[in-house]
């Protein structure tokens, strides 16, 4: 029964409950043992007081009441309600443990999931969902803290009650316990018709709340906002939502008429049941056989069988929710950070910044190695079914390229060419798929991910702010970087005065991704970000571009100070950004075709003299550049 009630009709009948499952979630519990043993004292306790009620009754009928004895019906009285009193208080104290150990235990699982996802690589983000990362953040987890502070502590409860009711009416009477015991199979038969549909769908319903969390997260940030209302239609996608809601509450209705008629049918089965204890034994106290405080006592224990066994057929079904939660946090657990510290790792230290790529290939790997398929775009917004086991690919080829300390390096070429990939492979946001990238000497998969952030620093073409203040946002490259730092770094990037004049100053909110922000305010914010990081080596990725000309102007004074003294890749599409850079190195479908400085590059007439005559001849005509 127990292996039926689990099958998985989606995999084919071939889900059972793993005990390595289990196994896993219990590890979650090691820091809060001793808790969970005083949690388990007290609700044997409670267990146990919850039964003495029904005998204090039966003594009450048999006894008190029919030698019309005042002094034991009062001790009696006093008793019921001493038990009454002392059985809440156990269980006030016993919840409070439970929701101690299961918060705790549930801050552990948020906090080991919020690590991993940290530590997956770069790709994986370019290819999950957020809306649905977001589900396995946040539902899945809450899931699993309703398992264990619901299900698993009421499933605990009831065991012990159970057993505890159960040898009070063996006591009382064998033959009626029988009876009840006989008719508990009867009460378990709904909890079997509905466990083999439960699991499918709640896994629906999951799937499906993770597509409306998917939809609302992309179309309620600041970026989606806009494109929507510049080129989508508010009845449209009012429709698209209100038809994934609907997928939703079908699911959801599925579910809940499953538990409505297990519990109709349960609730039922138990009434029958008492009916039969009264009819049963009251013959039995006409015949002589048991007295009438032994009849109530039972029919009032049986009361506790038939609930105990009501909770945890339903226990059953509701930790489908949590088990299935557990499930989709561990299939994050479970998929490797492709980058991470190789054993033995060093950090590197007094980091001159000579960089160097030898014979480097690179092809992102096969999205099965890195990625999940429910967390990717699928049909309905639920998340794909499969994932490619091939390859991309080859992105780059063959790539030489050496920088000394303190140099510039340009790199330039057609869209697409493998500009930007190529300088991701410095800060390791990427592995290469062959050959090597040194770093002061050291191949970068040598060194911790921590000393080759710290020597690497880059400013994005659209950098990205956080929906906080402007010191918080700066202090993201540095926490303990102080006012005077954060003013200093500031008055480099030639952003201080702006700062000054706002009602706010640095404690100036700057809206969901900077959005209050110009695009020039946020290179110059992201210029003194990086200049509180202070790289050895500087990536900036077209940091000029889409900027107008004053704005250009302030952003190449800010870019002046930040590259003086550290190595520099300046990715560039407005060649008159690169006059200057020591080398000038031309990328073209994944290969270096050309290097030099600007005036040799010209000379020789190749890919880089046609690149600048192009954008030069659109300049003179008055289009625009880029």
């Amino acid at each position: 029964m127990w292996r039926a009630m689990w099958s998985d009709p989606d995999r084919l009948r071939a889900f059972r409950l793993d005990v390595r499952t289990l196994g896993r979630l219990w590890r979650f519990t090691a820091p809060h043992r001793p808790w969970l043993v005083l949690f388990l004292l007290l609700t044997a306790c409670i267990g146990l007081l919850q039964v003495l009620p029904a005998l204090v009754i039966q003594r009450l009928i048999d006894q008190a009441l029919p030698q019309r004895d005042t002094r034991q019906l009062v001790a009696l009285a006093l008793t019921l309600g001493g038990l009454y009193l002392l059985s809440s208080g156990l269980m006030l104290a016993g919840r409070w443990t439970n929701l101690r150990i299961s918060t705790a235990i549930i801050i552990t699982l948020k906090r080991t999931l919020f690590d991993h996802l940290q530590r997956l690589p770069f790709a994986f983000f370019t290819r999950a969902r957020t809306g649905l990362v977001q589900s396995r953040v946040n539902d899945d987890s809450n899931e699993v803290s309703d398992l264990l502070t619901d299900t698993l502590s009421s499933a605990v409860n009831d065991v012990l009650s159970l057993a505890f009711t159960v040898a009070a009416m063996l006591a009382l009477s064998w033959r009626v316990t029988l009876a009840v015991i006989v008719i508990v199979p009867l009460v378990l038969v709904p909890a079997e018709l509905v466990g083999r549909r439960a699991r499918h769908y709640n896994r629906e319903r999951m799937r499906r709340s993770g597509a409306v969390s998917s939809l609302t997260a992309e179309r309620f940030n600041v970026a989606g906002a806009l494109v929507v209302k510049l080129f989508g239609s508010p009845e449209l996608e009012l429709d698209e939502f209100t038809r994934r809601v609907r997928r939703l509450r079908e699911a959801a209705v599925g579910s809940q008429l499953l538990s409505t008629s297990m519990w109709i049918g349960l609730s039922l089965a138990g009434s029958l049941a008492v009916v039969a204890i009264y009819w049963v034994g009251g013959q039995a106290v006409i015949g002589g056989a048991l007295s009438l405080g032994t009849v109530v006592a039972l029919a009032t224990l049986a009361q506790r069988v038939y609930g105990p066994v009501v909770d945890l057929a339903g226990v059953r079904v509701n930790m489908v929710d949590g088990l299935i939660g557990f499930e989709r946090v561990n299939e994050v657990l479970d998929t490797p950070p492709a980058v991470r510290d190789r054993p033995g790792a060093r950090a590197l230290e007094d980091v001159r910044g000579a960089v160097a790529l030898e014979d480097v290939w690179f092809r992102y790997p096969a999205p099965t190695t890195f990625s999940i398929a429910s967390l990717e775009p699928g049909p309905e917004g639920e998340g794909a079914t499969a994932l490619s086991d091939e390859p991309s690919p080859w992105i780059l080829r063959g790539v030489d390229l050496h920088a000394e300390p303190g140099t510039m390096t340009a790199l330039v070429g057609h869209t697409g060419a493998g500009k930007t990939t190529l300088c991701q492979l410095i800060p390791r946001l990427h592995d290469v798929t062959r050959g090597a990238v040194l770093l002061d000497g050291h191949d970068v998969r040598t060194l911790t991910l921590a000393s080759v952030s710290r020597a690497v620093g880059v400013v994005p073409q659209d950098p990205h702010l956080f929906h906080d203040t402007i010191a918080v946002n700066l202090r993201f490259a540095r926490p303990d970087a102080t006012d005077a730092d954060l003013a200093r770094a500031c008055r480099s990037a030639r952003i201080d005065d702006l700062i000054a004049g706002m009602p706010d100053g640095y404690e100036t909110i700057v809206g969901e991704r900077g959005y209050r922000l110009s695009g020039g305010e946020k290179q110059r914010l992201a210029i003194a970000r990086v200049l509180l990081k202070d790289p050895a080596v500087l990536i900036l990725d077209e940091a000029t571009s889409h900027l107008d000309s004053e704005t250009e102007a302030l952003i190449q004074e800010a870019l002046a100070e930040v590259l003086r003294g550290r190595t520099s890749f300046v990715i560039a599409h407005r060649l008159s950004t690169v006059r200057a850079a020591h080398q000038i190195v031309v990328v073209e479908a994944g290969e270096v075709v050309e290097r030099g400085r600007h005036e040799e590059l010209l000379a020789r007439g190749g890919l880089y003299a046609d690149l600048h005559e192009t954008q030069f001849r659109w300049d003179d005509r008055g289009p625009a550049r880029d």
